[in-house]
C-alpha cells in the first residue's frame, strides 16, 4: 500500500510520473490549452475540477525537479500572477 499520495493524484498520472526520467517534459495546463495539436505524441490526461496550482503541488509532493537544471520549470501566464513564478519557485 502507498501512502501520502495527494487524492487529486490517478493511478494513471502516478504511473506516468513513475515513469519519467531526467529531461522529460511534463506540461500541467488549463482547458484553454491546445492538447491534441500541440502535444500529438503526448499522454494527456484530464484533471478535470482542479486548477493548475493545485495540481502543481500535489505532483512536487512526490516528484522531485531536476537540480542539475538552473531553470527546471517555467510558468506561462501574466506576470505577477498565480503562485508560482519562474524566478521565485520554480528556479
Amino acid at each position: 500500500m502507498l501512502k501520502g499520495i495527494p487524492e487529486i493524484i490517478s493511478p494513471e498520472l502516478l504511473k506516468y510520473l513513475c515513469e519519467m526520467g531526467h529531461s522529460d517534459r511534463l506540461v500541467i495546463a488549463d482547458g484553454n490549452f491546445p492538447t491534441h495539436s500541440v502535444g500529438k505524441d503526448a499522454h494527456i490526461i484530464r484533471m478535470d475540477g482542479h486548477g493548475v496550482c493545485e495540481i502543481l503541488d500535489a505532483i512536487l509532493k512526490l516528484f522531485p525537479l531536476d537540480t542539475y537544471d538552473p531553470h527546471p520549470g517555467k510558468y506561462y501566464g501574466k506576470k505577477g500572477t498565480g503562485r508560482y513564478s519562474r524566478d521565485s519557485y520554480l528556479g
